[in-house]
């Protein structure tokens, strides 16, 4: 037998040995995250997620966003929201981790070094001096709220929110929550734990215990998504960030098995980097490797309607979304 035809066996024993540890591999079925029913894994259609309570719509994170898409709608299943601490240990409802770009000069941009008023150096009654509508441009191109006194601006809903309010005022209505934890690693982790923890006894709270139930912590900290898991194995929670990397790749390769996963939601966009590799997250098949988990797949954040349709038709288990209007409209839920 001559060296090459040898070379040829051998490798065809290999591909045939990795072919037969390839199937073997997606037969077993991985380890499920949850032995319950996982709330968010979509039953019929995508849940509509409003993302910072549909910031396209009414100004971000504020109490008139919310009342827009918890009481005077009825179409989104999801509100997501995102929390700070303040100076004096107050949680409040704002997604940058200062009042800048929501409420002063709005030619000053988010990534500028030095900020004015930095939320965790302010206490919450210095924080409710600002008009968070300040900056917000409607669709017509317009800004309805940029010249509000403070006195009009806490008249229309348009001040900052802390998130106990958020948690009395809407607790009577049927949605879930996605609650983010904005704290990252270059903070402190021990912040974030210390937020978590916060959390987590609003919710042992008996005028707070329905939350638990329907509230899903999300992170792009992995430290702090290991921390819940391990601490707190009552809340829900969900991976965003190089967190889910392992499992972007081990599904891209059809190796779901072997990547280990604990938490209770995939967060993604429609395509993602791992390392040097570009992922198409938006396919069938990254869809069913989380259900094989027992994992819902969310992603985020879909303005454009041929993303939506892209992302109904491989069976997405929530969308979120500024526009919730829209994707409402597509879901035939107005």
């Amino acid at each position: 037998m001559n060296k090459l035809k040898k070379t040829g066996i051998i490798l065809g024993a290999i591909v045939l040995t990795l072919g037969a540890f390839w199937g073997v591999v997606n037969i077993i079925p991985p380890k499920k995250v949850l032995d319950s029913t996982n709330p968010f894994i979509a039953k019929d259609q995508p849940m509509i997620s409003a993302h910072r309570g549909g910031a396209f719509l009414n100004p971000e994170n504020t109490e008139k966003a919310f009342d827009h898409v918890i009481i005077e709608t009825n179409y989104c299943d999801i509100v997501e929201i995102d929390i700070h601490k303040t100076k004096d240990n107050v949680l409040v409802i704002n997604h940058d981790d200062s009042m800048d770009r929501m409420c002063l000069d709005d030619e000053r941009k988010e990534t500028e070094v030095t900020k004015d008023v930095v939320i965790k150096d302010s206490t919450y009654e210095e924080l409710l001096q600002y008009n968070m509508g300040r900056n917000f441009v409607d669709r017509n191109g317009n800004k309805p709220y940029e010249n509000l006194t403070i006195q009009q601006a806490d008249e229309q809903n348009l001040t900052i929110m802390t998130l106990e309010e958020f948690l009395t005022k809407y607790e009577k209505y049927d949605f879930k929550l996605y609650l983010e934890i904005k704290e990252p690693n270059t903070e402190g982790i021990n912040e974030a734990n210390e937020t978590i923890k916060m959390v987590h006894d609003l919710f042992s709270k008996t005028e707070y215990s329905t939350w638990k139930a329907r509230t899903m912590i999300i992170s792009f900290t992995d430290s702090l998504i290991d921390h819940i898991v391990e601490n707190y194995p009552d809340l829900y929670v969900g991976a965003l960030g190089y967190k889910i990397a392992p499992q972007l790749i081990g599904t891209a390769l059809g190796l779901t098995t072997l990547i280990p996963s604990t938490y209770h939601s995939f967060q993604t966009q429609m395509t993602n980097s791992a390392g040097p590799i570009t992922i198409n997250c938006a396919t069938r098949a990254m869809v069913n490797a989380a259900h094989r988990r027992n994992q819902s797949i969310t992603y985020w954040t879909i303005n454009d309607e041929d993303q939506m349709d892209q992302l109904i038709k491989i069976g997405a288990d929530v969308i979120t979304t500024n526009t919730p209007d829209v994707l409402a409209k597509k879901l035939g839920k107005i």
